[in-house]
């Protein structure tokens, strides 16, 4: 009975998509996308922050490869921009003008968490293993929409931000990145579904884990671990030479 009903539903995959094509070089290869969403940043200030939750712009490209119908090499570029805040307890840590964090008031010029914010701007070059997890679940799953792809990946960050009064919008403490350029680990996962042979509508979840724990303007005694990002996006896909050919992560064989 289950192997029935597993060949029907192979079957009646097969037929509202049609039979795979079984020469490769009847596939492109080569894909380009753009995508636009919201970031949000946790560090010593958080973007969803006691008081309110920031809501910031991210919008980026990418250039994919598809080395096989289950494999394939992305490269991405995007620039985040959001804010972030303090939690509910930690809203009376005292920030120093030099980005020091104290837990108590102190005999010099300090100002509470709670009266502060932190406006973080991210560049971000990531280089991406794309793997298309339909294609685990056996001929019907590799040939269904929409497709399922985890893709780690590692990323070069560059930060330019800044710890500013809530009351005026001055800047509180500059810049202390100077600059560097640091390290992010983490990656997608993406939803992509097919609009045409030569489009496909993507949403995509990042999630990276930051290695500079002072992204935030902010330093503090302890070395803290939550220094992380996340964000959610939706793009299009172009498949270049999709016109003729379909993209060689639809091919089954």
């Amino acid at each position: 009975m289950k192997k029935t009903l597993t060949l029907c539903l192979c079957a009646l995959t097969l037929a509202a998509h049609g039979a795979p094509k079984k020469s490769a070089y009847r596939y492109s290869r080569w894909s380009i996308g753009v995508s636009a969403g919201t970031p949000f940043f946790w560090g010593d200030m958080n973007s969803l922050a006691g008081d309110k939750t920031y809501i910031g712009a991210t919008a980026g490209l990418q250039a994919t490869w598809q080395a096989t119908p289950f494999l394939g090499v992305s490269a991405t570029a995007d620039y985040a921009l959001n804010k972030a805040g303090s939690r509910s307890y930690a809203a009376g840590y005292q920030l120093a003008p030099d980005g020091f964090t104290y837990y108590k008031e102190q005999a010099f010029p300090t100002m509470s968490y709670g009266d502060l914010y932190s406006r973080i701007g991210m560049w971000t070059a990531g280089l991406h293993l794309d793997l298309n997890v339909n294609r685990l679940a056996g001929p019907c799953m590799a040939y269904a929409w929409p497709k399922l792809i985890v893709s780690p990946g590692v990323y070069a960050l560059h930060f330019d931000t800044d710890v500013r009064r809530k009351s005026d919008n001055s800047v509180y403490v500059k810049d202390m990145t100077k600059g560097d350029i640091s390290l992010g680990l983490g990656g997608d996962v993406v939803l992509r579904q097919k609009l045409s042979r030569t489009l496909d509508l993507q949403l995509r979840g990042t999630g990276m884990w930051i290695v500079d724990r002072e992204f935030d303007n902010i330093a503090t005694v302890g070395y803290a671990r939550q220094n992380a990002y996340w964000a959610l996006s939706a793009g299009v896909i172009f498949k270049l030479g999709g016109v003729r050919r379909a993209n060689l992560i639809y091919k089954l064989k």
